[in-house]
Protein backbone atom coordinates (compact mmCIF):
# COMPACT_ATOMS: atom_id res chain seq x y z
CA UNK A 1 0.00 0.00 0.00
CA UNK A 2 0.80 3.62 -0.98
CA UNK A 3 0.40 6.58 0.99
CA UNK A 4 1.80 10.07 -0.05
CA UNK A 5 2.93 11.83 3.06
CA UNK A 6 0.77 14.82 2.97
CA UNK A 7 -2.18 12.16 3.12
CA UNK A 8 -1.04 10.48 6.25
CA UNK A 9 -0.37 13.98 7.58
CA UNK A 10 -4.43 15.22 6.55
CA UNK A 11 -5.53 11.69 8.14
CA UNK A 12 -3.32 11.34 11.08
CA UNK A 13 -3.05 15.30 11.78
CA UNK A 14 0.54 15.33 12.45
CA UNK A 15 2.81 17.87 11.36
CA UNK A 16 4.53 17.90 7.99
CA UNK A 17 8.06 17.72 9.76
CA UNK A 18 7.15 15.01 11.59
CA UNK A 19 5.80 12.52 9.34
CA UNK A 20 8.53 13.32 6.93
CA UNK A 21 11.36 12.25 9.86
CA UNK A 22 9.29 9.31 10.27
CA UNK A 23 9.58 8.29 6.85
CA UNK A 24 12.97 8.72 6.87
CA UNK A 25 13.22 6.81 9.57
CA UNK A 26 11.57 3.68 8.54
CA UNK A 27 13.09 4.25 5.12
CA UNK A 28 16.62 3.70 7.01
CA UNK A 29 15.74 0.90 8.74
CA UNK A 30 14.27 -0.96 5.75
CA UNK A 31 17.76 0.18 3.77
CA UNK A 32 19.72 -1.13 5.91
CA UNK A 33 17.50 -4.72 6.45
CA UNK A 34 17.90 -4.71 2.93
CA UNK A 35 21.92 -4.49 3.40
CA UNK A 36 22.33 -6.97 6.13
CA UNK A 37 19.87 -9.23 4.28
CA UNK A 38 20.30 -9.58 0.16
CA UNK A 39 18.14 -11.31 -1.95
CA UNK A 40 20.21 -14.16 -3.61
CA UNK A 41 18.49 -15.37 -6.92
CA UNK A 42 19.09 -18.18 -9.17
CA UNK A 43 20.66 -21.56 -8.37
CA UNK A 44 18.33 -23.92 -10.00
CA UNK A 45 16.34 -20.85 -11.85
CA UNK A 46 17.06 -18.82 -14.54
CA UNK A 47 18.77 -15.34 -13.67
CA UNK A 48 18.53 -11.86 -16.11
CA UNK A 49 20.85 -9.22 -15.58
CA UNK A 50 20.25 -6.03 -17.34
CA UNK A 51 21.38 -2.26 -16.36
CA UNK A 52 19.15 0.96 -16.80
CA UNK A 53 19.64 4.24 -16.50
CA UNK A 54 16.82 6.39 -14.67
CA UNK A 55 16.24 9.83 -15.93
CA UNK A 56 13.85 12.46 -14.53
CA UNK A 57 12.59 14.01 -17.26
CA UNK A 58 9.67 15.78 -16.54
CA UNK A 59 9.94 19.07 -17.71
CA UNK A 60 13.17 19.59 -19.71
CA UNK A 61 12.46 17.55 -22.32
CA UNK A 62 15.34 17.67 -24.65
CA UNK A 63 17.70 18.35 -22.34
CA UNK A 64 20.82 16.04 -21.07
CA UNK A 65 20.63 15.02 -17.71
CA UNK A 66 22.96 12.91 -15.69
CA UNK A 67 20.57 10.21 -14.79
CA UNK A 68 21.25 7.08 -12.33
CA UNK A 69 22.49 3.35 -13.13
CA UNK A 70 20.57 0.68 -11.90
CA UNK A 71 21.53 -2.80 -12.02
CA UNK A 72 18.68 -5.08 -12.66
CA UNK A 73 18.81 -8.73 -11.69
CA UNK A 74 15.62 -10.87 -11.95
CA UNK A 75 14.73 -14.86 -11.78
CA UNK A 76 12.44 -15.84 -14.30
CA UNK A 77 10.29 -18.15 -13.39
CA UNK A 78 9.32 -16.39 -9.45
CA UNK A 79 9.97 -13.00 -10.72
CA UNK A 80 11.76 -12.67 -7.66
CA UNK A 81 13.79 -9.47 -8.45
CA UNK A 82 17.20 -6.89 -7.10
CA UNK A 83 17.57 -3.35 -8.14
CA UNK A 84 20.64 -1.26 -7.11
CA UNK A 85 21.78 2.17 -7.80
CA UNK A 86 25.42 1.86 -9.02
CA UNK A 87 28.08 4.56 -9.84
CA UNK A 88 28.95 3.41 -12.93
CA UNK A 89 29.03 0.14 -15.41
CA UNK A 90 32.23 -1.44 -14.60
CA UNK A 91 33.30 -4.52 -13.95
CA UNK A 92 34.96 -3.53 -10.38
CA UNK A 93 31.26 -2.27 -9.44
CA UNK A 94 28.71 -4.83 -11.33
CA UNK A 95 30.26 -8.15 -10.62
CA UNK A 96 30.91 -7.98 -6.79
CA UNK A 97 27.23 -6.97 -6.58
CA UNK A 98 26.07 -9.75 -9.08
CA UNK A 99 28.18 -12.14 -7.06
CA UNK A 100 27.00 -11.28 -3.76
CA UNK A 101 23.18 -11.51 -4.93
CA UNK A 102 23.13 -14.86 -7.43
CA UNK A 103 23.58 -18.35 -5.73
CA UNK A 104 26.58 -21.00 -7.00
CA UNK A 105 25.15 -22.72 -10.39
CA UNK A 106 23.02 -19.96 -11.84
CA UNK A 107 22.48 -19.71 -15.42
CA UNK A 108 22.53 -15.91 -16.20
CA UNK A 109 21.46 -14.12 -18.91
CA UNK A 110 22.37 -10.98 -19.75
CA UNK A 111 22.72 -8.30 -22.97
CA UNK A 112 25.88 -8.31 -24.96
CA UNK A 113 27.34 -5.96 -22.84
CA UNK A 114 31.78 -7.07 -21.94
CA UNK A 115 31.01 -6.55 -18.67
CA UNK A 116 29.47 -9.64 -17.95
CA UNK A 117 31.16 -12.27 -20.45
CA UNK A 118 33.41 -14.01 -16.82
CA UNK A 119 30.22 -14.82 -15.54
CA UNK A 120 29.71 -18.69 -15.04
CA UNK A 121 27.03 -19.80 -16.86
CA UNK A 122 26.47 -17.13 -19.05
CA UNK A 123 24.67 -16.69 -22.12
CA UNK A 124 24.45 -13.06 -23.79
CA UNK A 125 21.25 -11.72 -26.10
CA UNK A 126 22.16 -10.40 -29.33
CA UNK A 127 18.59 -7.80 -30.22
CA UNK A 128 19.41 -7.88 -33.55
CA UNK A 129 19.13 -11.70 -33.96
CA UNK A 130 15.22 -13.54 -32.39
CA UNK A 131 15.93 -16.24 -29.92
CA UNK A 132 12.44 -17.83 -28.90
CA UNK A 133 14.63 -18.93 -25.44
CA UNK A 134 17.67 -16.88 -24.68
CA UNK A 135 15.61 -13.30 -24.46
CA UNK A 136 15.34 -10.82 -21.82
CA UNK A 137 11.87 -9.80 -22.04
CA UNK A 138 11.09 -10.49 -18.36
CA UNK A 139 13.98 -7.84 -17.12
CA UNK A 140 12.84 -5.53 -20.55
CA UNK A 141 9.14 -5.51 -18.71
CA UNK A 142 10.37 -5.33 -14.84
CA UNK A 143 12.38 -2.09 -15.86
CA UNK A 144 8.65 -1.51 -17.58
CA UNK A 145 7.13 -1.17 -14.38
CA UNK A 146 10.13 0.12 -12.38
CA UNK A 147 10.12 3.09 -14.64
CA UNK A 148 6.52 4.06 -14.68
CA UNK A 149 6.80 4.02 -10.82
CA UNK A 150 9.70 6.36 -10.42
CA UNK A 151 7.63 8.58 -12.45
CA UNK A 152 4.76 8.92 -10.79
CA UNK A 153 7.08 9.56 -7.53
CA UNK A 154 9.03 12.48 -9.14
Amino acid sequence: MEYKWCVVMREVGIAPEAIITGYNYFHNVCAMWCIDNPVHLGGQDVAKIVESKFIHGKYHHGRYRQGHWVLGMIERSSLKCVLVFVQDRSAATLLPIINRHMLPGTKIITDCWQVYNDLPHHSSVNHSVSSPTIHTNTVEGMWSHMKSKYRNMH
